[in-house]
């Protein structure tokens, strides 16, 4: 895996491609996080956590993001909230996870924790 035929050697393949085309180096799967652009793995938008046919078209998000899909292509929407310190993306809206210091979640939402 990651290297290609040259006659009867094999050359180490210099994309960094999780799969490879074994004659050409080019590649046919990317890791996550990138996508393929003219035959090589490119980093996607740092918001995205899947993207393809170009950086800003994203799949799937980071932590912290929501997804939202607009007629060009799929966005990731950042995650504002003065009480949660972590979000996941659950049904395309923001559903915090773990709240900061101080609070606790229930319901995927921060309310204050009361002495």
């Amino acid at each position: 895996k990651g290297y290609s035929i040259s006659g009867t050697a094999c050359d180490k393949c210099r994309n960094q491609c999780e799969e490879y085309d074994t004659n050409s180096c080019d590649c046919v799967k990317c890791q996550e996080g990138k996508y393929i652009s003219n035959k090589r793995c490119v980093d996607c938008q740092e918001t995205c956590k899947t993207c393809e046919t170009q950086a800003d078209n994203c799949l799937t998000c980071k932590d912290n993001y929501f997804y939202q899909k607009t007629e060009e292509k799929g966005e990731c929407i950042e995650c504002t909230s003065s009480t949660c310190e972590k979000t996941v993306d659950e049904e395309n809206s923001c559903k915090c996870q773990e709240c900061k210091d101080g609070y606790f979640v229930n319901n995927y939402r921060c309310f204050e924790t009361v002495l």
